[in-house]
Formats: C-alpha cells, structure tokens, sequence
C-alpha cells in the first residue's frame, strides 16, 4: 500500500520531511523547475509499482511551473538520501542516488487521481 502526498511550498515541504516521511519513503520533484515536493509513503518495504510512480509524477508535474508545458523532467529517491541543504529556506534538500525520468501529461490520469482524491 502507498499514499501520496504533496508538500506546496516550503513550509509544508519541511512539514512532511519532519513529520510525515521515514527514510525507506521515496521523494520527488521536477528537475531544474519550481515544483512541489512528492512523497510516495510506503507501509511494506517494497518497490513502488510503476502506476503509483506514474500517479506521483502527474501530481509533481501538474503542481509545478512545467504544467503549462505539459512535460518535465523528474527526479526521484528515498527520503533517507536526502540531505538538508544549509543557509537556504527551509525544507530544501539536495539528493543523492536518485533516478530521473520524463513524464508527459496525460488528463485522464489527473482525472482519476483528483477524483479519487476528491481534491485538486
């Protein structure tokens, strides 16, 4: 089971790091474009299935400057891979291991995520 959950702005972003998310968690976020922070909660230590990573990505995308192009470059990685970057606002981080990948919006998939979510 995995549960999505997205951090808007830097406070929140900094909110989920502290209190939601635990190292085997997995973050993501638009490369080289302001954008929200993506956790994909994990409660079994498994790998993420391809559709809750594709669900992930159209939230990222869809909350992000790369939404109007319908397109971006991401990036993700466990949450303990992340480091706490010092002398900027708070709840940035710099990543390491992480694994990158191109999404390109596709409405249906946002339909259905932000209908089952009931929000958007």
């Amino acid at each position: 089971q995995f549960t999505i959950l997205v951090g808007r702005n830097s406070k929140e972003n900094d909110e989920l790091l502290r209190s939601w998310v635990k190292g085997n968690d997995w973050w993501m976020h638009t490369r080289d474009v302001p954008g929200p922070y993506v956790f994909i909660k994990s409660y079994a230590q498994k790998s993420i299935p391809l559709e809750t990573l594709l669900d992930a990505a159209h939230v990222a995308l869809w909350y992000s400057k790369a939404k109007q192009s319908g397109k971006a470059d991401l990036y993700y990685t466990q949450v303990k891979y992340l480091r706490r970057a010092k002398g900027v606002k708070k709840g940035t981080v710099i990543p390491t291991q992480e694994k990158n990948f191109f999404v390109t919006l596709d409405e249906k998939r946002i339909e259905r995520i932000f209908s089952s979510n009931g929000q958007q």
